[in-house]
């Protein structure tokens, strides 16, 4: 017996199936692991199914960023992954005599972390998948098939098969496909894959111990031959290299030529070879990334070329995104609507990174040399304006997480200016309780909805709002003051937290002193005033009937 809050019903009522879940999640890769995660830390009953024996035993993956580690950071484990990685590196793009023609080194911090880290993926798993064991409430089977699946009106029924051919019925009220690339769920639904496939393949070589001592990428952009060299945790180095046209799999796999080609773009020749394979790459996007009761996630919903290193990354965005809707649709403090805003929020912007990642991969594979040619000639004149080169030097040209329309109320601003849809800034601050104590913001964020509150006295423009939100948001409430206020724990009877750096005073430039009603996933959902709040309420509350 097993009793659960219908969203439909209004109510709570008793199953009596005999394995009854909220959600079930299809496939343990990261995505599949960080979605459970979070689902574990919010409450919800949940299985997580995978049809292999364990996470996977092979590096796949080798990079991660600022916002998928923030993610992390909301499941506590961070600092468990952030020790097992190589952090902050850059790219030199290089011609075919080896001068280097541009740089990217982004420095800046906006959400906590550096922009781009080395990891090893069957590391991260295993962090995540350990990470699953302090949540009773949510069970893990692998070694279990998915074989079939039906949408019924209350949920969705699963077969599962395990690994000696025991069949097993299960039953849930949602069903997360994070089963890869190539997806039984995704297929079983029809759901069609829209965009490109690589007409060239690519090698793919992990090593051991390196020689080579450059912490950066290097982007080989020869016609001849591109290629990529990239560092990793621990000593150890991918290098990824472009088939031609005639060759085959197997002759670019044969132990001579690999050897060959590490001979000619490093000192590793002779390094131990971890793995060693030939990938197709993809920029595909599913036409529909919800069913029902079903949604796609990660691979399942979108394929993306790996220049941006952004495949894995667009993944553990969608279930930060996803894994708090969830969490409150099953818990029953928003409609089962809520989930409907997933792809509306999720897609634009997956698909925008896609189209990032086949934009470098021009630059990374000219087609010829005058393409290389005038390529480099572009970006060494662009060291003529500076702004142009911090554009490059600095990764701004990656979508920033915004969103152009789903669960948040505009403030009016232009959309380049607002900050509305946006994903909120993560600054180092400190706290009145605690001043020496420097921390990361969201480590004084509560799980779910948060009104931060910014001002030189932030407890008082608090007072004048607060209590006028809608109960269902459970929302918590934060105070930060500017950089210039001195802190007294004292005078304040809660914690107060200072802008160490004034990010967040930079951040509110054009907003002056205000309240944030953040999401649990750190977007900002609406920004008002006292004079503005009574009106922004009634949007808000519109908003909450909505997804009913």
């Amino acid at each position: 017996m097993f009793l659960y809050f219908d969203t439909d019903k209004s109510g709570w009522c008793v199953d009596s199936s005999d394995v009854m879940f909220d959600v079930v999640v299809v496939g343990a890769g990261p995505i599949g692991l960080v979605l459970s995660n979070y689902l574990g830390k919010f409450g919800v009953k949940t299985l997580l199914v995978e049809k292999n024996s364990s996470t996977v035993s092979e590096p796949r993956a080798v990079s991660i960023d600022d916002e998928s580690l923030r993610a992390i950071q909301g499941i506590n484990l961070a600092e468990t992954v952030i020790g097992s990685l190589m952090p902050d590196y850059g790219s030199c793009y290089q011609s075919p005599t080896g001068s280097v023609f541009a740089k990217v080194s982004p420095n800046t911090r906006e959400y906590g972390y550096p922009r781009r880290n080395g990891v090893h993926q069957d590391v991260l798993e295993k962090q995540l998948k350990d990470g699953l064991e302090q949540y009773s409430n949510v069970e893990t089977w692998f070694n279990h098939q998915l074989t079939s699946f039906s949408e019924v009106e209350d949920g969705v029924e699963l077969s599962l098969q395990s690994a000696d051919g025991q069949v097993k019925s299960v039953k849930c009220r949602y069903l997360c496909a994070s089963d890869g690339a190539s997806s039984f769920i995704r297929k079983t639904l029809n759901v069609v894959m829209e965009g490109d496939t690589y007409g060239e393949n690519w090698l793919i070589i992990d090593i051991e111990n390196t020689k080579d001592t450059f912490r950066d990428t290097r982007v080989f952009c020869d016609p001849s031959r591109p290629g990529i060299s990239l560092p990793g945790p621990k000593g150890t180095r991918r290098f990824e290299f472009m088939l031609l046209k005639g060759e085959t799999n197997e002759e670019v796999l044969a132990e001579e030529n690999v050897r060959k080609l590490l001979r000619d773009h490093g000192p590793d020749e002779h390094a131990v070879i971890r793995r060693k394979t030939v990938y197709t790459f993809h920029a595909r996007v599913a036409r529909d990334w919800k069913h029902g009761r079903i949604a796609l996630l990660g691979d399942a919903a979108h394929l993306t070329p790996p220049f941006a290193g952004q495949g894995m990354n667009s993944g553990v965005r969608d279930s930060h995104n996803y894994a708090w809707k969830l969490a409150q649709v099953a818990l029953g403090r928003l409609g089962p609507k809520i989930l409907d805003t997933y792809p509306v929020e999720r897609k634009p912007h997956a698909q925008s990174l896609v189209d990032m990642a086949v934009k470098m991969g021009h630059v990374m594979m000219p087609l010829s040399k005058p393409t290389a040619f005038f390529t480099r000639l572009f970006f060494r004149a662009l060291a003529i304006y500076p702004p142009a080169q911090s554009y490059i030097t600095q990764m701004k040209y990656k979508p920033k997480p915004r969103f152009n329309e789903g669960f948040f109320v505009p403030d009016g601003h232009k959309l380049r200016n607002t900050i509305v849809g946006r994903m909120f800034i993560q600054p180092m601050v400190e706290s009145s309780q605690a001043p020496t104590q420097k921390q990361l913001l969201d480590n004084f964020l509560s799980d779910g909805f948060t009104l931060l509150s910014y001002s030189t006295t932030p407890e008082t423009l608090l007072k004048r709002v607060n209590g006028k939100f809608v109960d269902t948001l459970k929302v918590d409430s934060v105070c930060i003051t500017p950089k210039s206020v001195l802190l007294s724990a004292e005078d304040n009877p809660r914690s107060q937290l200072r802008d160490i750096n004034g990010d967040i005073e930079k951040t509110l430039k054009a907003y002056g002193e205000c309240v944030l009603l953040l999401r649990p996933d750190r977007y900002v959902a609406a920004v008002f005033t006292p004079e503005s709040v009574e009106r922004v309420n009634r949007e808000v509350d519109t908003l909450v009937e909505a997804t009913w």
